[in-house]
């Protein structure tokens, strides 16, 4: 099974002892300035009332991240289970039923208390989770799956995604209509539409979901509303180029896919393998070759030199050129 965790609270609970001793550990060229910021307990003021800070890496500490990370570093390399990634306050962990429940009794030295709604356990049966089981009050996933956000696998997780960002940009375009066209234009540009959906076109493959379709097709509309126009399918084509070829920048979801989706993955494959655990690395990515193997058939242009792979208006080059 696979588990995420989340913590409450997270930089204000942990532990600051083991803030202290991690990065004196790890990094001890900051020590004496950390050492410094924390062995003092620093006063906290809300209006009348005075609380001294005793725990958890302090707010506005711009080396707050680092202090946390460190922390919970001895936790995470501790643990036996197959697979362990950490971003901040998320962890994902994977194992059998005990390796799990023994990482969460694990974490209770360091002070983290789990934030039980928003922990899921992912695995496709069920079974074994007893009441009794520290994982019984976690949310329970099968095909939804994702991580930070993005999709791990196609299917339901996907075009969940997915409907949530046309969603969420029908309703923007809603609201643009109290706006001036000037502004409303702005917005739709460089806010509500490819900036919400670029992450997730770069950390899922995307290229061949239908409902890519759907979410053009709303940006379209939504564009001729704020410029009062009908738009054709030629005008549309030219209004996706970037301002650069002519174009209003406004980029076509489907247009911009692969190229997002294969330039995060060639700027991402060395970090991948340095991660990921030797079990693991010698599983091939098909969604790559497979994406790859689109774009070359849709473009008809040879793929970018590898220098420039992890580029990606080199992969765009072609459909804007």
């Amino acid at each position: 099974m696979i588990v995420k965790l989340d913590f409450s609270n997270a930089f204000n609970c942990v532990r600051r002892d083991l803030i202290l001793n991690s990065v004196a550990l790890q990094t001890p060229e900051i020590y004496r300035l950390v050492h410094a910021a924390y062995t003092c307990e620093p006063i906290l003021i809300f209006g009348e009332h005075q609380l001294r800070s005793s725990e958890g890496a302090q707010q506005g500490d711009p080396l707050g991240s680092l202090e946390f990370c460190e922390a919970i570093r001895l936790l995470l390399t501790s643990l036996h289970s197959a697979v362990k990634v950490g971003f901040m306050d998320d962890l994902t962990l994977s194992g059998d039923l005990q390796t799990v429940e023994q990482v969460l009794d694990a974490r209770q030295d360091t002070g983290l208390q789990l934030n039980q709604p928003k922990c899921e356990v992912i695995t496709e049966d069920f079974t074994a989770v007893s009441s009794s089981s520290p994982l019984s009050n976690f949310s329970r996933i099968t095909k939804e799956m994702t991580l930070l956000g993005a999709p791990v696998v196609k299917g339901v997780a996907q075009d969940c995604a997915i409907t949530q960002k046309i969603d969420e940009l029908t309703r923007g375009i809603d609201r643009l209509s109290l706006l001036h066209s000037h502004s409303a234009l702005a917005l739709i540009k460089n806010s509500l539409s490819m900036p919400k959906l670029l992450y997730l076109l770069r950390t899922s493959d995307c290229s061949d979901n239908p409902l890519l379709a759907e979410f053009d097709k709303t940006l379209r509309s939504g564009l001729s509303a704020i410029l009062n126009v009908d738009i054709n399918d030629t005008q549309w084509l030219q209004a996706s180029l970037p301002v650069r070829n002519g174009g209003l920048g406004i980029r076509s979801a489907e247009m911009l896919a692969h190229s997002a989706f294969l330039a995060s993955a060639a700027s991402t494959h060395d970090l991948q393998q340095s991660i990921l655990p030797d079990s693991v690395k010698a599983l091939e990515d098909q969604s790559v070759e497979t994406t790859e193997q689109r774009w070359l058939a849709m473009s008809g242009s040879a793929r970018p030199a590898t220098e420039k792979q992890h580029i990606q208006r080199a992969w765009a080059g072609p459909w804007t050129g």
